[in-house]
């Protein structure tokens, strides 16, 4: 409940440009479940030694933090849209139905998504316990190479909206292009980063035979696919989405998920039982296709929506 009260306002403030306190809170976090992960877990300075339960715990005193943090930031710092809990007792009906018409599809586009990774899951975890360790090694991994790229990604939201919502629309295939170039920078440099990881695997986690080589591999997938996820993810959840274009961007995800990498992991995975490597590319493989699905759509200049009203 904190953490979704917090990531909901810092999702706010970033919308009009308020975006150090969402850094500021995301430390304080991490640097307290850091803390009290060691002071709990294992029992350090005195304090009594709760395993998993000092797990637990640490995790709720960070997402306190967080909170307490960006609630004295909205009530005594900030000042562009004072939000209040009185006012939030009366919604417009006009504002009402833009607020369901824009966030139902992505509402449902994120729900749809985790339930597509929960198979993708699934046919990992049928092909054993060595593919769930190397898939869940190459997760961790590649999730910190993501940053790169998922930073661009939030911020074409927020720019592209402002841009329309100002009236400077001349501006935005000029601002597609300069997100495009950069995020297909930092995406290379993201998948150069993880075929790096790869030596160090041994090392960082005390693996070998099968695992080690089912991650290998997993990770090669993973560092060629990189790029296309970075583009991809700008065009879809940067620029589409901050140009309201919410449909197409759950439609777009919805069909390639559900009618392609699904339907394919299930196929090689689980009927055809074949080799990790050819199973790893049909489940990202749409992170390829939905670069050339969102670039046509982008070109269309049919996802311009203004949601201000104007």
């Amino acid at each position: 409940m904190l953490y979704a009260l917090s990531g909901m306002t810092t999702g706010v403030l970033r919308s009009v440009r308020i975006v150090k306190i969402a850094m500021y809170s995301s430390l304080v976090s991490l640097v307290l479940k850091t803390a009290m992960n060691w002071l709990l877990i294992g029992g350090k300075l005195g304090f009594p030694a709760l395993g998993i339960e000092g797990a637990a715990l640490a995790t709720l005193i960070a997402r306190t933090g967080e909170f307490l943090l960006v609630m004295v930031f909205v009530y005594w710092k900030e000042d562009k849209l004072q939000i209040r809990l009185k006012k939030m007792r009366k919604l417009e009906g006009g504002l009402g139905r833009l607020y369901f018409k824009t966030s139902i599809p992505v509402i449902c586009n994120e729900v749809f998504w985790a339930f597509g990774v929960s198979a993708q899951a699934i046919v990992l975890g049928r092909m054993g316990t060595d593919v769930i360790a190397a898939n869940s090694i190459c997760s961790a991994i590649t999730q910190l190479t993501a940053v790169l790229f998922h930073g661009i990604s939030s911020a074409a939201c927020v720019i592209v909206g402002n841009t329309i919502g100002s009236g400077e629309r001349e501006q935005l295939d000029e601002l597609k292009k300069y997100f495009q170039k950069y995020t297909a920078v930092f995406g290379t440099i993201a998948g150069g980063l993880v075929l790096l990881a790869i030596p160090l695997v041994p090392f960082l986690y005390h693996i070998d035979g099968i695992t080690l080589t089912y991650c290998r591999q997993l990770m090669m997938i993973t560092a060629i696919i990189t790029p296309f996820q970075a583009v991809q993810s700008t065009n879809m959840m940067g620029v589409l989405r901050g140009g309201g274009d919410v449909h197409f961007q759950m439609l777009n995800d919805m069909i390639f998920l559900w009618g392609v990498t699904v339907p394919l992991g299930f196929l090689t995975g689980m009927y055809f039982k074949a080799p990790i490597m050819v199973v790893g590319i049909c489940l990202k493989c749409d992170q390829v296709i939905k670069v050339f699905t969102s670039e046509w759509r982008l070109r269309t200049g049919k996802w311009v929506h203004d949601m201000t009203g104007n």
